[in-house]
């Protein structure tokens, strides 16, 4: 009935959103340390994260396939530190290239994804990856421009 700062014990805390992110974070943070550099592969990353569920007792998230829940943590555990790098690389261009030309709709659009990325695996959520790839590659190369009066 409530969602406290607590870890995840088990069934009771099914509907408690923090200590299920907590413990996926976790479980990830953990994979990753196994093989930072290469990373698991897509389908290697899903199948080890839902064995690691189901040691845990997480069987929700075992049952339902959830992933990381976190794009920075998802991208790492599949493609290792250099996917990471290349996710954060992207985002660095986008933003860089944002500010240079003063794009107010594309530098908040990616503030959005950036903190969005934190509790969400973006890339994993069809209608997510839509949103945000249509949304940022729109205000990133149509800019809105100031028309003078004649």
């Amino acid at each position: 009935n409530v969602t406290e700062l607590k870890q995840y014990e088990g069934r009771q805390d099914d509907n408690n959103g923090l200590a299920i992110r907590l413990l996926m974070w976790k479980t990830a943070a953990d994979l990753i340390g196994e093989r930072p550099v290469l990373g698991y592969g897509i389908r290697g990353a899903r199948e080890k994260t839902l064995e690691k569920y189901k040691e845990q007792g997480f069987m929700l998230g075992y049952e339902q396939g959830y992933h990381s829940h976190n794009q920075y943590l998802e991208s790492t555990l599949m493609l290792g530190l250099p996917g990471l790098g290349l996710l954060l690389a992207m985002i660095f261009r986008a933003g860089w290239q944002s500010l240079r030309s003063r794009n107010l709709l594309a530098m908040l659009m990616l503030a959005h994804f950036i903190c969005q990325s934190i509790i969400e695996s973006n890339f994993e959520v069809q209608q997510e990856l839509v949103f945000f790839l249509f949304f940022i590659f729109l205000f990133y190369y149509h800019q809105p421009s100031v028309r003078s009066k004649k």
